[in-house]
């Protein structure tokens, strides 16, 4: 915002407040599009495809004959929601679903309003009603009796009767939950939950009327990767284990697939997750036996022994491509760096007498209105009297992890090391450099009382060079700077008609000079 304001002070049109106001809300628009969905779609499609893994040849001739599946759509179920705040502590939600099995489809209309509490003395409430062929009334209100305990009450009135439960949340330790629970119709329960960031682990224990039943739940969170294992037991449906893998391929994607082993057989379950929507298809594989349900389950899993397999054979020699790849980009940003540098400063040699010839010029004019660059500073924040900067990018990270590992393997090679370090220091010196100085080459550029430079990139002026090269540009985008990450800023300090003036300018901003949206320093002689 800081460097927004200043920007904008110093525009001289119309056009260019019309362009910069039009360009703010362009990127406004873009972050409001980026905002998380408001609604939300899930489809769920089970799947039976047990005749075609039992015998796949058979199952593909099938494919191509109407007569015969082998595989068959038993379930299908379509959910959509879509929140509305209506206040900043109320939220109603609005939706359906619908359900179909064996040809014969439900549905019903839902609609929820969540009222949250920023008082601690006054319970939040959630409000659920379900409306169709199993209408439904939900009713869950909290309320906070200690900073670390919530009671809760929550009745439920469906065709079976009106169910009423009560519990308890507790934090035990910042990472540590505990919950309890007691229910008319699902008996007492109880839980504990411990979340790290990295790994979640949840145990429950529940004693109702099909009997005691143990569940535990494990979820590890590796970069991009999410692995869950769940095992649950109970009297009334046996044994059954759920392993599973999540992984997200871009920001709004993600990937997930599990299996499931269970007293009924064997279960795939596809995911897949794009924004708010959601995509579910469990594939019924085989029924339980002690022959079939085994060797189902171990073809399930094959694929992610596979996958973690090839990833620790494969992940040397991709590392060692990307080591190459860093240490090419990093050698390139060097060379066009120290190039582009070089060549400035054998400008501003060039320019400098011209320029000192101009400068003596404009303080002998007789109208005392001579233009006077005292400072010039073309790059990332011109205003900072530094013009260094540390950077902490994963590229620098990267190469000096590599560094140090070569200095491990080659402990012996004294002066080879040292000779490296010495070119790291410089490399380092010059990628750190923010800003470049460039008084001569405006002075240069003055005539008669005026500054004027066109409504382009500064950087291909004489005695210019762009210090902001990421990572992650090439030669061409560094030349280009309005493609690029960051974009170079023009500060320049004057002395024009006995006073001091500053300003600054975008890179593609025109520059005329002396300017009446320069700020006002102070009188020549007492500001430098």
């Amino acid at each position: 915002m800081a460097r927004q304001q200043v920007v904008g002070a110093h525009l001289k049109t119309e056009d260019e407040v019309q362009h910069y106001v039009e360009d703010l809300l362009r990127r406004m628009n873009q972050q409001a599009l980026e905002a998380q969905f408001t609604s939300f779609s899930e489809m769920s499609m089970h799947v039976d495809a047990s005749e075609f893994v039992q015998a796949p040849m058979q199952g593909l001739r099938s494919l191509f004959h109407s007569g015969a599946r082998s595989v068959d759509c038993t379930e299908l179920t379509i959910h959509q929601r879509t929140a509305l705040p209506l206040t900043r502590n109320t939220t109603l939600t609005l939706g359906g679903y619908m359900y179909g099995k064996k040809g014969i489809s439900l549905g019903n209309f839902t609609s929820q309003v969540a009222y949250t509490s920023f008082d601690p003395s006054i319970p939040s409430f959630t409000l659920s009603t379900e409306l169709g062929w199993t209408p439904k009334l939900h009713c869950q209100i909290s309320q906070p009796v200690s900073p670390h305990t919530v009671f809760m009450l929550i009745p439920e009135l469906d065709d079976n009767g009106l169910d009423i439960s009560m519990g308890a949340n507790q934090m035990l330790t910042p990472q540590l939950h505990g919950a309890m629970m007691w229910s008319t119709r699902d008996g007492l329960s109880g839980s504990l939950s411990q979340d790290t960031g990295t790994y979640h682990t949840t145990t429950a224990v529940a004693v109702n009327g099909g009997g005691p039943n143990v569940a535990f739940q494990f979820r590890r969170i590796l970069m991009a990767t999410t692995v869950k294992l769940s095992l649950r037991a109970s009297l009334a449906t046996g044994l059954s284990f759920v392993a599973g893998a999540g992984r997200e391929i871009s920001n709004r994607t993600r990937l997930a697939l599990g299996v499931l082993l269970q007293r009924a057989g064997v279960t795939l379950r596809v995911g897949f997750t794009r924004g708010s929507m959601r995509f579910v298809v469990p594939i019924f594989l085989s029924p339980f036996s002690a022959q079939t349900a085994f060797s189902t389950f171990c073809a399930a899993t094959s694929p992610f022994v596979v996958a973690g397999v090839v990833t620790q054979l494969v992940k040397p020699a991709q590392e060692r491509k990307r080591r190459l790849e860093l240490e090419h980009r990093h050698d390139m940003r060097v060379q066009y760096l120290s190039a582009a540098r070089q060549g400035a400063l054998e400008q501003q040699k060039l320019m400098c007498r011209c320029a000192k010839e101009k400068m003596e010029q404009e303080q002998q004019r007789e109208d005392g209105k001579g233009l006077v660059i005292l400072l010039g500073r073309y790059g990332k924040n011109p205003t900072s009297p530094d013009s260094r900067e540390a950077r902490g990018d994963d590229l620098d990270k990267a190469l000096q992890a590599m560094r140090e590992q070569d200095l491990n393997g080659d402990g012996g090679e004294v002066e080879t090391s040292n000779g490296d370090s010495v070119t790291q220091e410089a490399d380092s010196e010059l990628l750190e450099q923010k800003w470049v100085d460039v008084t001569i080459p405006l002075q240069f550029f003055v005539k008669d009382g005026e500054l004027a430079l066109t409504s382009s990139s500064k950087t291909g002026l004489l005695g210019f060079y762009n210090p902001c090269i990421g990572e992650d540009q090439t030669i061409a985008d560094a030349q280009l700077s309005p493609s690029s990450a960051v974009k170079p800023l023009l500060y320049v300090r004057y002395a024009y008609d006995g006073q001091v003036f500053e300003a600054t300018f975008d890179d593609n901003q025109a520059v005329s000079l002396p300017s009446r949206y320069a700020q006002v320093m102070g009188p020549v002689g007492s500001v430098y």
